[in-house]
């Protein structure tokens, strides 16, 4: 199975089908065959796919999920080499993203457009 490598881009709004360039600029999938510099100067930030699809939603670096009450921002660990989901709130927990691959386990924003998402709360607390 090929591993999707793609990234989407946060400069006030969200931007999918961003091109990482090794000058640290970006560009953006125009079609299949062809890329355009990206029109609005750097984005702020630039998120990669986990290559995680789960429930019908793609995971993306930032996004914030919720299992059973638990919320947990996605993060990339340079030290681990891995993704994973550092617990929001009282627990603080980090664990493999892969524990959470479950139909219990849901997309609910990212950490841009949804900064509300990421202030602590108690476990089972969705407000």
């Amino acid at each position: 199975m090929a591993r999707e490598i793609k990234f989407r881009a946060w400069d006030g709004e969200m931007h999918y089908g961003i091109v990482p360039l090794p000058d640290g600029n970006v560009a953006e999938f125009i079609d299949s065959e062809s890329v355009a510099p990206w029109q609005s100067g750097s984005p702020e930030v630039v998120m990669q796919f986990t290559g995680i699809t789960n429930n019908g939603q793609e995971w993306y670096e930032d996004d914030i999920l919720e299992n059973d009450g638990d919320w947990y921002r996605v993060s990339w660990s340079d030290e681990d080499a891995r993704w994973e989901a550092v617990g929001i709130g009282w627990t603080g927990e980090i664990m493999s993203l892969g524990e959470l691959v479950s139909q219990e386990t849901w997309v609910q924003g990212n950490a841009y457009q949804n900064p509300e998402l990421i202030s602590p709360r108690p476990s089972g607390d969705p407000e």
